[in-house]
């Protein structure tokens, strides 16, 4: 399954699947492991919790190697902070170094008893493999430093951040009962997302500039999460240019106005609500940079690019030319809101 993501590495590394308990595999196999990974469900989920205990992650530690590493994914969706916090400071409090890495919608952890520092000589070598090559590039990956951007805290960082509190255990853990804590309005993915903000913000990194990158990362995904799309646009529109004189502007944080999330909020804003109609006919700066960012990086091209481009002209006064977009958008596919633009816009258009 999934060939085309893991290049069949069953059948070509002569990987074993074992079907099994994966706690009870790990607390009885009398083997070490350079490298655990635990990427199974979420923390919430039935008896999932158990894998984010003390004592789940005392007996990883036990079986790796020297130098080895056990890597913890953490969503931020449907988990409220404080439980996020127990997972954190239980993961803390197992291993002596630890890393937290933000990516896209979640977090990695990762735990050892050695420094978690990133090898460029390692690096270097798998990237000398194409098909690694182009894995990571798809990741937007292309470098060490890409990946250093994503590492948020490191074991001081974590524990300060974490705070003092509750350890999960296998007696107790609170994140068996986070569920109830979450009500129908909670955002956990902002409210996670704000606390590293405010964390970054008062304890920047050692790298000014990887600080700068990751509060800006942080700060587009924190509009995303509020469905706030105009902010999103005009804070893009203004960190473009800042973060491409840093050297400091990649696909990562293009992938943010690209992503599934942004498409839905340019529907329901646009050719589902009023969205258009209130940004055309308010032509400040922000509502400008907004509807230039949707068309340049968001929609480069199609109908949504040919809407966008209609209301730029619109914006700019060039009624002519905007009516002309969208009339021909209103022969290939009368959208809801082309219609409403021509007929409360352009009534005269509209009449014939």
């Amino acid at each position: 399954y999934f060939a085309d993501f893991n290049h069949t590495v069953i059948s070509t590394n002569g990987s074993d699947i074992i079907i099994e308990d994966g706690r009870r595999f790990v607390e009885k196999s009398p083997s070490a492991y350079d490298i655990i990974i635990c990427d199974l469900t979420h923390p919430s989920l039935s008896d999932s919790w158990v894998l984010f205990t003390k004592e789940f992650y005392s007996a990883c530690a036990a079986k790796l190697n020297a130098g080895g590493v056990m890597a913890q994914w953490v969503p931020i969706h449907g988990l409220p902070l404080y439980d996020y916090k127990v997972i954190l400071r239980t993961f803390a409090a197992t291993f002596k170094e630890v890393s937290l890495f933000y990516v896209n919608n979640y977090t990695i952890l990762l735990g050892s008893a050695s420094p978690i520092a990133l090898s460029p000589e390692a690096f270097a070598a798998l990237s000398r493999n194409p098909v690694v090559e182009q894995d990571l590039k798809n990741s937007n990956l292309d470098s060490l430093g890409d990946i250093e951007c994503m590492r948020l805290m490191n074991s001081a960082g974590i524990r300060n951040f974490a705070g003092r509190g509750e350890i999960a255990s296998d007696d107790f853990s609170p994140v068996q009962f986070s569920q109830k804590r979450l009500t129908g309005a909670s955002n956990s993915q902002l409210e996670i997302c704000n606390a590293f903000s405010d964390f970054l913000s008062r304890n920047p990194g050692k790298d000014p500039a990887i600080t700068y990158y990751q509060l800006v990362t942080l700060k587009l995904r924190e509009y995303i999460y509020q469905k706030d799309l105009v902010g999103l646009l005009v804070y893009f529109g203004r960190q473009h240019k800042a973060l491409s004189e840093k050297g400091l502007f990649d696909d990562e944080i293009t992938k943010a106005l690209t992503s599934e999330d942004v498409r839905e909020m340019f529907y329901t804003y646009f050719f589902r609500g009023d969205g258009l109609d209130r940004l055309i006919n308010d032509a400040t700066d922000d509502n400008v940079t907004a509807l230039e960012t949707l068309g340049t990086v968001a929609f480069p091209s199609g109908d949504e690019a040919e809407l966008i481009k209609g209301a730029l002209y619109y914006q700019a006064k060039k009624y002519d030319m905007a009516l002309g977009i969208f009339l021909k958008l209103y022969k290939n596919k009368p959208y809801p809101i082309v219609v409403k633009m021509i007929n409360g816009t352009f009534p005269k258009a509209g009449k014939k």
